[in-house]
């Protein structure tokens, strides 16, 4: 038994999954699993090592060919239901935008996602679609961007899909505050994902850059040179801890970088113990740590 991250157009993003058997998934499986809204084929995407993570489905077993069938056959059937919904959304001039359509495998619930910048009326909608689909039970779910991007995928600017579409499990809390953290231009094209929201990743590594900046000194303050003069810190590059610093001389301003080691030495308050590793890729600066 184990627990797995996993993902379909139901789930919209990974939720983690109970295995009830011995089997051993893998990633890229396909195994079915069921709820109230009845049995669904959902894609292993990760391996969960914290048996602690709350489950929100029980993993039955690997898709066998006739659940497999069954989703060919409802292909056609979502795309059926695509069209008809798109045509009952103009013909009663509704405010909403139809995302996706999703069929569970057993083929007795039709999910209708969509969005929309206000409430939505539906009801003379569902009522058509139920006339369309007998025997079946109609849902319609407004989602936010966040989670039309999670659903329907694409690449980010790092060259990689999506977090959202392939293993993430919450959006969490992310703050502007990240971007600022990790000296990132707030720049919108930069700093937001497709779905106009801050990126998810922004606070991936925001406590290690929390613990980074408390060992750099602050932007504006003067701080005390290794040649005896004073300047003030322009700007900080927390992943080399390198401080540039602005300095006055003779009318002229003067941009110079130090290592934190350098300036450590003359100011009392910036934590010693840093030094320069020098590898291939580049110069790498990484604090002293006698445990490791």
């Amino acid at each position: 038994m184990g627990k797995y991250a996993v993902k379909s157009d139901y789930t919209i993003i990974a939720k983690v999954a109970d295995s009830v058997d011995d089997e051993n998934y893998k990633i890229g499986d396909v195994v079915a699993v069921q709820d109230d809204n009845g049995k669904h084929l959902v894609n292993i995407v990760a391996v969960v090592n914290d048996l602690n993570r709350q489950s929100v489905f029980q993993i039955l077993h690997k898709a066998t060919n006739e659940e497999l069938e069954n989703e060919k056959f409802n292909g056609a059937k979502e795309q059926k239901a695509t069209r008809l919904c798109n045509e009952h959304i103009k013909t009663l001039k509704l405010d909403m935008s139809l995302k996706k359509v999703y069929v569970n495998n057993d083929s007795t619930k039709i999910i209708f996602y969509f969005t929309s910048n206000n409430r939505v009326d539906f009801r003379d909608l569902v009522k058509k679609l139920a006339g369309e689909f007998s025997r079946t039970r109609i849902e319609m779910r407004q989602i936010t961007e966040r989670e039309e991007v999670a659903m329907l995928g694409g690449v980010g600017i790092c060259g990689r899909v999506c977090c959202c579409s392939s293993f993430l499990e919450d959006f969490g809390q992310v703050a502007i505050k990240m971007a600022k953290n990790q000296n990132i231009a707030l720049n919108p094209n930069k700093v937001n994902g497709f779905c106009g929201k801050l990126l998810c990743c922004l606070g991936y590594e925001n406590k290690d850059y929390i613990e980074a900046l408390k060992n750099m000194p602050k932007v504006g303050e003067v701080v005390n040179l290794p040649d005896g003069l004073k300047g003030v810190v322009h700007f900080n590059h927390l992943i080399k801890k390198l401080v540039r610093v602005e300095i006055q001389s003779d009318e002229e301003k003067i941009i110079k970088d130090y290592t934190l080691e350098e300036l450590a030495q003359c100011n009392d308050n910036l934590p010693k113990g840093y030094e320069i590793i020098k590898c291939e890729c580049a110069d790498c600066i990484v604090k002293k740590n006698d445990n490791i």
